[in-house]
């Protein structure tokens, strides 16, 4: 990714960001994703040798995500 694009997702985050915090969900949501035979059966293996369902291996994978990533940039201050 060129550093226009990324610059350019950034400034989208906080945008998403500073609405989030002048209406924060109230409720959890659902999400639907369309993946392939191959995720698929990739998610359910590793649910199996988990013992996790296969929400809690997205929400694993979201978190190792979030961990690489860094607070700071996911939650960035706005003064």
């Amino acid at each position: 990714m060129n550093e226009q694009m990324r610059r350019g997702n950034y400034e989208k985050l906080l945008e998403y960001h500073q609405d989030y915090e002048l209406n924060p969900p109230t409720s959890s949501s659902r999400f639907t994703v369309e993946l392939t035979a191959e995720w698929t059966d990739l998610l359910v293996r590793i649910s199996l040798l988990e013992g996790l369902t296969k929400t809690a291996v997205i929400r694993k994978a979201l978190d190792t995500l979030a961990d690489d990533i860094g607070s700071t940039v996911l939650y960035p201050s706005i003064d």
